[in-house]
């Protein structure tokens, strides 16, 4: 059976370039038809609160903070966007 995409948005109440991002990219309606379009699941991981757990996955991806944003492709790997966004990228890393 075909793996399905994920997209994972780790971000914080007071992380003003999360915010930015959100605005800019996640809000936006091509976005929003980009996950339609490849059927992607959306996994927010919201560290407004210190959590452990998130904190533990981001040291696994070499991240310190947020915002961090990652793709699980349809081989199951995850690939690291980084803190700036484009729709470009996200399509790019759906391939």
């Amino acid at each position: 059976s075909e793996k399905k995409l994920g997209f994972i948005d780790v971000t914080a109440k007071w992380c003003f370039t999360c915010k930015v991002n959100e605005k800019v990219i996640l809000e936006t309606i091509e976005f929003k038809k980009l996950i339609e379009q490849h059927q992607v699941t959306l996994l927010l991981a919201d560290w407004t609160k210190k959590s452990p757990a998130i904190e533990k996955f981001l040291k696994s991806q070499q991240k310190v903070g947020v915002p961090a944003y990652f793709v699980l492709n349809k081989d199951g790997k995850l690939i690291s966007l980084g803190e700036t966004l484009s729709i470009k990228k996200i399509e790019k890393s759906f391939e």
